[in-house]
């Protein structure tokens, strides 16, 4: 997931004070900088087929596939900067769990489009991991922003949902489906 929609994620969190009056007007927080790597995310090769898969033949070679697919034990690792009365930077991790999504993508003249890609349950949501501060600081910080995640699940799956989507269509779009077609 790129760092722009993942701030954009945590800003409608409202986990990340704004300056807008709303939070501390002179915080600043950014998730990576140029220095440290971005947000890495592990567990995507565990993405399977979870349910029925149909490929269906609509004429003159195109054709659409309907799919439930799914992932577990997803995790990520990112760094973060915090600036207000006293600086803070340190390093947050998170899981989820289970993923569970379904994915319709059309194929016409060699290429695959991605047509519906949405999320339909993503279970067990948890920042395991949260430093930067004293270790009191720590576990209070991960428990309260365990509670923010709980609380605005809807909006994080949806966060989720539109960045999968599209890097999922990315993707699809350098695909050439030619390739993996037996020639005669």
């Amino acid at each position: 997931m790129r760092t722009a929609t993942l701030m954009k994620c945590w800003k409608t969190l409202g986990t990340i004070p704004r300056s807008e009056g709303k939070s501390i007007p002179s915080a600043s927080t950014t998730l990576a900088s140029r220095k440290d790597p971005p947000i890495k995310v592990y567990g995507l090769l565990s993405l399977a087929r979870s349910g029925p898969a149909t490929l269906t033949d609509h004429g003159d070679g195109n054709f659409a596939i309907d799919a439930n697919l799914g992932l577990n034990r997803v995790t990520g690792d990112g760094r973060y900067k915090y600036r207000a009365l006293f600086r803070f930077k340190g390093s947050i991790s998170a899981k989820v769990d289970n993923i569970s999504c379904n994915v319709r993508i059309a194929i016409s003249n060699g290429k695959a489009h991605l047509q519906n890609f949405s999320i339909g349950s993503m279970s067990g949501l948890k920042v395991t991991r949260f430093t930067g501060a004293s270790a009191v600081f720590n576990w209070l910080a991960k428990w309260i922003i365990n509670l923010v995640v709980n609380k605005n699940r809807g909006k994080i799956r949806g966060q989720v949902e539109n960045g999968a989507r599209q890097a999922l269509a990315t993707a699809l779009e350098k695909v050439d489906i030619n390739r993996f077609i037996p020639r005669q």
